[in-house]
């Protein structure tokens, strides 16, 4: 396995021994060969596309952690229609809504995430 490759490689470069090493998966850590690290701006770079097309007025966000203002209070309801879609996000404010995905999300999640908000936001909106 990569990761205990990884861990001896630790082990060797550090003063202080090395008393667990914690093989869970997490963050988007490729453990495997052949594994691709997460694309931690892929998410960002999708919500910011969703300002220039006009379907958010802001995105913010470090890493994981992120949000968009929409232009108009429909955060509830597009919280509901995101988890019809099997999408899980919290309206903060009726403007707002906040991502806070698992460590172990994929890309492949995350586009399907962007991809619903671009389903969902468009109708939502016009009313």
């Amino acid at each position: 396995m990569r990761s205990i490759e990884i861990a001896a490689r630790v082990a060797r470069a550090s003063a202080t021994p090395l008393r667990l090493v914690d093989l869970g998966g997490g963050l988007g850590i490729p453990y495997e060969d052949g594994e691709a690290p997460l694309d931690l701006r892929g998410l960002g770079a999708g919500l910011e596309a969703l300002v220039a097309d006009g379907l958010a007025i802001e995105a913010r966000g470090r890493g994981l952690m992120c949000a968009i203002d929409l232009p108009r209070p429909a955060a509830a309801e597009t919280v509901d229609a995101l988890l019809a879609e099997g999408y899980l996000a919290n309206n903060t404010t009726p403007h707002t809504l906040r991502f806070l995905p698992p460590l172990v999300v994929s890309d492949e999640q995350l586009d399907g995430l962007l991809a619903a908000l671009r389903r969902v936001l468009p109708p939502l909106l016009e009313a």
